[in-house]
């Protein structure tokens, strides 16, 4: 899925291993859960957003964010 394709409230979050590896993650703006919708916890920079990541790739994101 593409970034610009998320629905409003809901945006990419990646740390440097998943720019590497191509797995960004989706997360829920305004929950203050600190972690994206699969758990992982949202412990550095958003690098994804820094390096402009497009395509989110966390399939366990993907499966939730489609049901919500």
């Amino acid at each position: 899925m593409k970034t610009a394709d998320l629905k409003e409230n809901f945006y990419m979050f990646g740390n440097k291993g998943n720019v590497w590896n191509n797995t960004a993650h989706i997360a829920q703006a305004g929950t203050f859960s600190g972690t994206t919708l699969c758990g992982t916890p949202m412990l550095s920079s958003n690098h994804a957003k820094y390096e402009n990541v497009e395509h989110i790739g966390c399939e366990k994101c993907l499966e939730i964010y489609k049901q919500s």
